[in-house]
């Protein structure tokens, strides 16, 4: 999960570049989210609609950049217990 939080920092930081070489490596749904993110920030909103799906996810769009990364941070503290 560790990755994962340097991830969102990264995306926090305006780095999308840097959070999607972490999150390419990672398989799970949280990573498939945050890579979605990640594209939006990009600016491909079709490339980030796939990851939405891939992360059971409904797609998103650039203004819900803030609310997703908090949602993902409290997901991630649900695993943490």
């Amino acid at each position: 999960m560790s990755e994962l939080r340097r991830a969102l920092a990264l995306l926090k930081a305006d780095d999308w570049a840097a959070a999607h070489v972490i999150v390419q490596a990672d398989k799970s749904k949280l990573a498939s989210w945050i890579h979605a993110i990640a594209h939006l920030l990009e600016g491909d909103r079709s490339n980030a609609n796939y990851w939405y799906r891939r992360a059971n996810q409904e797609a998103k769009t650039e203004h819900d950049i803030a609310a997703e990364i908090g949602n993902i941070e409290q997901e991630l503290e649900k695993l943490d217990g």
